[in-house]
């Protein structure tokens, strides 16, 4: 948690993409709850948001969903879908 705030991942609050940019949609939604409130954050196709767009708030939350797929890779013992294995 501390890292998301140093990293002020927190004032990323809101939605970005187009739902209809990409077949299939990709959602990625991250729901950050903390002492100073709840944040919520969606991206639509970010594969997609990071290619045609240079935001550096995008470029920020796809940072944390690679952590956090990371992590979630980590904790199931999985092959991450960066080609990383997980160590245990």
């Amino acid at each position: 948690m501390l890292a998301l705030l140093d990293h002020h991942h927190l004032d990323l609050v809101g939605t970005y993409g187009d739902p209809q940019a990409g077949a299939p949609i990709q959602y990625d939604e991250l729901c950050i709850e903390h002492d100073e409130g709840d944040v919520e954050i969606v991206v639509y196709n970010r594969a997609i948001l990071l290619f045609m767009s240079d935001s550096e708030a995008v470029r920020r939350i796809h940072q944390v969903c690679c952590r956090l797929d990371d992590l979630a890779h980590l904790v199931s013992g999985s092959t991450s879908c960066r080609g990383h294995r997980a160590i245990r």
